[in-house]
């Protein structure tokens, strides 16, 4: 059996290295490409061995005459099951008018193959299955690349990636019960496969025991907890059942690549002879990846990941190599950030140590530098002064400069990151140091709860108020929120409250505002003072039916854009007195989402922040 998974991914790995070409006409050689070998890798996205839903490749399930399939679960708790062999690579490599087409069959996702070309040309990774056969419904689906949009190879390229997916099947599921005819319930006149158990709500270690495909007739004489059917199909189809009774219904299901039609728990009625079947809708299949592992293979040097806690995130980790490091976040440092913008947080605890005599701490070293000069602090995360971060050029931990990160970024906020190459790592800092030349880590491990730094969100969750976090990205700081709760009018809707306080002394023009969301639905209320000292409200429209950036001040006028409004009321006077009841007191610029959404959705925000417009160009 051929392993499905390497080291890093579960990929199809096409690998090669630089074959020169020659040519006996000389006066072409300047402009004829030469023949080259291109090393190129084809990616599932949501699936690789980091996934902690994914089975290892020597657990994988199997079929008669198909082989070895990969198995996934869902995030309802469904099993998936792609095909591994059998696919087909199309290279076109005739698009700039060099080098000619070529097809390679009977590829599997787990085979090693070298593609020459020449200049410029196409990459169509597919699977016959999916267009060209008279089955009706499926046990697995197969992967492609997405209809009219091959990869594309660049006369430069060496090395590229193909990207696959389930681009042609959709999945059809009903719960089995006794009182139906499992050898009976049917999609396009075949019968559907049995899966023993659904995983949902549970553990995914406690989800792989005995889940492969098996015939309805044994799934029915198993009599085991929660089992389904399911079916995968390529066109629209009609879902069959029966009943013990012997009654029968057809339903049908229009197709959608990647949708998944469950028809539920179907009840039987023997008084009316109907079957009872609720509308099965539509939901896209969303591959659960679990608590995703703090740090991956590829941010490793030096140490072999061993180990992957899905409930926490967490991973162990062994010293193959007397220098291991750990690179939280690479390609992000160009030397201009500061340090007062980054969150940072470590915790690491040593299993073994092979040679304590030479074993010293694990540290993260941080690299700072302001107006020339260079500064390194060393955190310790391990050992008797874990906790303490030192300058390095005293480096006593005993007697630290600092015992918490937050307290080195309060003093040394205005430096700034510094530009690290590390080995492999490009725009690189906060490493964390396992071993050295002096401190071999060789056969050593460790367990990370956590490592990872951060861009601060550009709002905190103290700043929002009707909607859920799901995502901050580490580069950025952008925020992603959803909103799922509806309030007491049935809207779901959300605020975002700016970090500054207003206290009636501050004039429009004296801010400058920075802000970017996306939403169905945004603006920015703003309060503001007339003559009179009488309060009247404007909105700043994000996104919506309005026209973004025009500003809206209902008897006050409306403006094309806030630039407009601001030349109108720059000398208005911002009220600080707009309070509502468990809000933020003195404020204004308060960002509404979703004011007139009636279902749930999500927003992001890339930034939100009030700046005093003096201090601006």
């Amino acid at each position: 059996m051929k392993p499905l998974m390497n080291k890093t991914s579960l990929a199809l790995v096409i690998s090669a290295a630089l074959l020169a070409g020659c040519s006996d006409d000389s006066s072409d050689e300047a402009s004829a490409p030469q023949s080259r070998l291109v090393e190129a890798s084809t990616l599932i996205p949501e699936i690789s061995e980091m996934n902690p839903q994914v089975k290892p490749a020597e657990e994988q399930p199997q079929l008669p005459g198909v082989g070895q399939l990969i198995e996934v679960r869902d995030s309802k708790g469904y099993a998936h099951f792609i095909r591994e062999d059998g696919y087909v690579i199309d290279v076109k490599d005739s698009v700039d008018g060099f080098g000619g087409d070529y097809q390679l069959t009977g590829v599997s996702l787990s085979d090693t193959l070298s593609l020459e070309v020449m200049g410029a040309a196409e990459v169509v990774l597919s699977h016959p299955e999916a267009v060209e056969t008279s089955e009706t419904n499926f046990k697995y689906y197969t992967v492609a690349t997405k209809p009219g949009e091959p990869l594309e190879i660049d006369r430069e390229d060496q090395k590229v990636t193909i990207e696959a997916d389930n681009h042609h099947y959709a999945f059809v599921t009903v719960n089995a019960t006794d009182d139906f005819l499992l050898m009976e319930t049917k999609v396009n006149e075949v019968g559907m496969m049995g899966i023993r158990d659904k995983c949902t709500l549970r553990k995914p270690e406690d989800c792989r025991d005995e889940l492969a495909p098996v015939g309805p007739q044994q799934l029915q004489q198993e009599q085991t907890q929660s089992p389904y059917l399911y079916a995968y199909v390529t066109a629209d189809s009609v879902f069959q059942i029966t009943d013990i009774h012997g009654y029968f219904e057809d339903h049908p299901v229009p197709f959608l690549a990647r949708g998944h039609y469950d028809f539920g728990t179907p009840v039987s009625d023997p008084d009316s002879g109907r079957i009872i079947i609720g509308d099965p809708g539509f939901d896209p299949i969303e591959l659960q990846p679990g608590v995703m592992p703090v740090l991956e293979p590829a941010q490793l040097s030096g140490l072999d990941l061993l180990g992957h806690d899905t409930s926490t995130g967490a991973v162990t980790v062994r010293g193959s190599d007397e220098e291991a490091y750990a690179y939280p976040l690479s390609n992000h440092f160009d030397g201009t950030t500061f340090l007062r913008d980054y969150q940072a947080a470590f915790s690491v605890t040593a299993l073994h140590l092979e040679d304590t005599s030479v074993m010293k701490e694990v540290v993260v070293n941080i690299y700072l530098n302001k107006e020339g000069k260079e500064k390194q602090f060393n955190w310790y995360l391990t050992g008797e002064h874990a906790g303490a971060i030192t300058d390095h050029a005293i480096d006593s931990p005993a007697n630290p400069q600092f015992t918490s990160f937050e307290g080195l970024a309060k003093e040394y906020g205005d430096w700034q990151l510094s530009n690290r190459w590390d080995g492999t790592q490009r725009k690189t800092n906060f490493i964390v140091r396992f071993g050295d030349s002096g401190n071999n880590a060789t056969g050593s491990s460790w367990r990370i709860e956590q490592a990872w730094v951060a861009v601060k969100p550009v709002v905190d969750a103290d700043q929002v108020f009707g909607a859920s976090l799901i995502a901050h990205e580490a580069s950025s700081g952008k925020v992603r929120y959803v909103i799922d709760q509806a309030d007491f009018q049935g809207l779901y809707q959300a605020d975002i409250y700016p970090n500054m306080a207003f206290d009636g002394t501050k004039a429009l023009s004296s801010i400058s505002p920075n802000v970017d969301i996306d939403a169905k639905e945004a603006h920015v209320s703003i309060y503001l003072l007339d003559q009179d000292g009488h309060q009247f409200r404007c909105d700043w429209y994000m996104a919506g039916k309005q026209e973004v950036d025009s500003v809206w001040c209902g008897g006050k006028g409306s403006f094309a854009s806030y630039e407009a409004f601001k030349r109108e009321f720059g000398a208005n006077t911002l009220d600080g007195n707009f309070d509502l009841p468990g809000r933020p007191k003195d404020t204004n610029f308060i960002v509404r989402i979703g004011v007139t959404q009636t279902e749930k959705h999500e927003f992001s925000v890339a930034a939100f922040e009030l700046l005093d417009a003096s201090t601006q160009p």
